[in-house]
């Protein structure tokens, strides 16, 4: 079973990342899901951690979804956010 540590409710929204990561606050919630800041209880790093909501109930928000995890996993520059994970849960439609 899933302990209280593993997921957080943050403006409504259920984020499951394990105990990977801490949730300490919301950053902006968008179009296509919400950013929190967090961080990682092992190392003590911040990390923004990203929720995109319904990401294959539209195959065009799936798309831009994984353009955008492509990029960042490539992308190295001080201004951008740098890719360590991703989290899938559910099924596709």
């Amino acid at each position: 079973s899933m302990s209280q540590v593993d997921r957080c409710l943050v403006d409504g929204t259920e984020f499951r990342v394990g105990q990977r990561y801490r949730i300490l606050k919301l950053v902006r919630h968008g179009a296509f899901g919400i950013v929190c800041a967090a961080e990682s209880p092992g190392r003590g790093d911040r990390v923004a951690v990203k929720k995109v909501e319904s990401l294959f109930g539209d195959i065009g928000r799936a798309k831009r979804t994984l353009r955008e995890l492509r990029l960042l996993r490539h992308l190295r520059h001080e201004s951008l956010v740098q890719l360590r994970d991703a989290f899938f849960s559910g099924t596709p439609a």
